[in-house]
């Protein structure tokens, strides 16, 4: 099973990724996650109490664990791994890669800017927290709160495992076909698009002696 209530232990999570849960200390309760780690939670940025039991019931409603603002950050924080990974593509298709097998090992380290890009896009899209430990939530401004309903809590769990799952699929994918293609391939794409991102951000500033 992927997560299970085991006696003397409350929830536990046994699934793929569970391995990472003691390294991570995203919920704390009483602080609240700003780009996934923990942050204190300043009083005076607390909401209404009618506005704090409105979030918890839509949480609920919608299958979220986490804010709206939050979801925010890291939909920003997924535009930024993907212009990292972009820019790693340029960087090791042009410099890194001669050719040989490190060179595709060198294409194939893709696979980490990957992996947060699309686990930062999904959990601002999905409104789930991608730690391992799911019996918490931080969706009403106030901070982490335990979720006391141990079945939402795993239910929260399976979907977090497949998303975590998916999304190192999608990655590892991704990142084998760009190591995989020929280097004299990739080294003319990126060159290409090298050029071509160059012109257009001299487009109307190259002076017309030069045209």
């Amino acid at each position: 099973g992927i997560t299970r209530l085991h006696e003397g232990k409350g929830f536990v999570n046994d699934g793929a990724f569970s391995f990472m849960e003691p390294f991570l200390g995203v919920f704390q309760e009483g602080k609240t996650t700003y780009y996934g780690p923990p942050v204190p939670v300043k009083e005076e940025d607390k909401p209404p109490e009618e506005e704090q039991i409105a979030r918890r019931k839509a949480a609920v409603e919608n299958m979220t664990n986490i804010g709206m603002d939050e979801r925010e950050r890291r939909g920003n924080a997924g535009k930024i791994f993907q212009k990292v990974t972009i820019a790693y593509a340029l960087y090791s298709s042009l410099i890194l890669d001669s050719g040989d097998s490190e060179g595709r090992l060198a294409r194939f380290a893709i696979i980490l800017p990957l992996f947060f890009a699309f686990g930062y896009t999904k959990s601002a899209e999905s409104g789930f927290e991608i730690s391992p430990k799911q019996d918490f939530g931080d969706v009403d401004g106030t901070g982490v709160r335990k979720i006391e309903d141990q079945s939402l809590a795993r239910a929260f769990m399976e979907k977090v495992n497949q998303m975590n799952t998916d999304t190192g699929i999608e990655a590892l994918v991704l990142a084998t076909a760009f190591a995989i293609l020929p280097q004299e391939l990739t080294f003319k794409l990126a060159a290409s698009t090298l050029f071509l991102g160059g012109l257009y951000l001299l487009k109307g500033k190259i002076p017309e002696s030069m045209k």
